[in-house]
């Protein structure tokens, strides 16, 4: 295991920093930005630094390259920046001549907002996203108008009931809440089997399914727009699927980001935009704990999520809309 972890950081240049070995020679390879580094000593102005908490492999890079989380760069072109899967193993690094050389300029200096027809991502300030959420409704009341009885959920005569899954592992219905503006109640239902859950809003009338949702929906003042957005891991891509709530037969706009991970429940403004604390992905994972969260006391970022338009889509994307509306 060797030396103790002292602390660890982020490498913050745009080009990455350059990594030395343990004899203080040039490795030839960089350290990428955003990388997390695990520091377990300082020499002169380097540290030795591990890729992991295992620190089976150590290298030297310069200290004034590693940051703190607030120091992790978050601009508009991170943020509207699309997922991309990780090859595991060789993520931290990269190689070429630009490595390790400081960058002309901040991603942001290329971010062009018509290069996003169907949804912009922009980053804002706290007090702005605190101005906006006093303009926000709140439909979603938590309350026990539905309780369950014998593994099962009745709403107007129609059941919903546990069962085992695959392995005998159970799949269950749990009531979440209603809308009483939709004259709807939300039901989670959970397959611990194939470690999904799904939303079910339940009309409260007749019992029917109005619509699925992969996460509790959240709707805009005027219950024009609906957002459904959320991150099951944190190496998973952010998702946000919006649409027109009234407009039947709409797919909405449907995006996969990279970056950043949504915090907390987010809120539609008067705007009709859509406001919510974030942080970056790579430190995602440290805020799944209560006591993380304590010590490093919410170090959020803010964004305002602009819907513009349907995201354009095709069957041979691969794609298809989640259901909506009943259709």
């Amino acid at each position: 295991m060797g030396k103790k972890i002292l602390r660890e950081g982020y490498v913050i240049p745009q080009n990455g920093t350059k990594a030395f070995g343990m004899d203080r020679q040039d490795a030839r390879f960089c350290y990428r930005e955003k990388s997390k580094v695990y520091i377990l000593d300082e020499a002169d102005s380097l540290f030795l630094v591990a890729d992991d908490a295992q620190r089976e492999t150590l290298f030297y890079i310069q200290k004034k390259a590693v940051g703190t989380e607030l120091d992790i760069p978050l601009d508009n072109a991170d943020l509207n920046a699309p997922f991309r899967e990780k090859q595991y193993g060789t993520e931290n690094y990269i190689s070429g001549e630009n490595c390790g050389e400081a960058g002309e300029f901040t991603s942001d200096y290329l971010f062009n907002p018509d290069d996003y027809p169907d949804v912009e991502v922009n980053l804002i300030t706290e007090k702005e996203f605190n101005k906006m959420k006093k303009t926000s409704v709140e439909y979603f009341e938590i309350n026990n108008a539905i309780t369950k009885k014998d593994s099962t959920i009745t709403i107007a005569g129609k059941e919903f009931r546990d069962g085992k899954g695959d392995g005998g592992m159970p799949n269950t219905y749990i009531y979440a809440g209603e809308y009483k503006a939709l004259h709807a109640y939300l039901l989670l239902y959970v397959c611990e089997a194939c470690e999904e859950y799904t939303y079910f809003l339940i009309d409260k009338t007749t019992g029917e399914e109005i619509a699925t949702f992969s996460n509790a929906p959240v709707f805009s003042a005027n219950l024009d727009y609906v957002m459904d957005m959320g991150q099951l891991y944190s190496d998973s891509p952010t998702i946000i699927h919006a649409y027109k709530w009234k407009e039947k037969g709409s797919h909405g706009t449907y995006k996969e980001f990279g970056n950043w991970s949504p915090m907390g429940k987010g809120f539609w403004g008067s705007d009709n935009c859509f406001y919510t604390a974030v942080v970056p992905s790579i430190t995602a994972e440290s805020y799944r704990s209560d006591n993380a969260r304590d010590i490093k006391k919410y170090n959020y970022r803010y964004i305002k999520i602009k819907i513009k338009a349907d995201t354009p889509w095709t069957e041979e994307d691969g794609y298809t809309p989640p259901t909506t509306n009943g259709e």
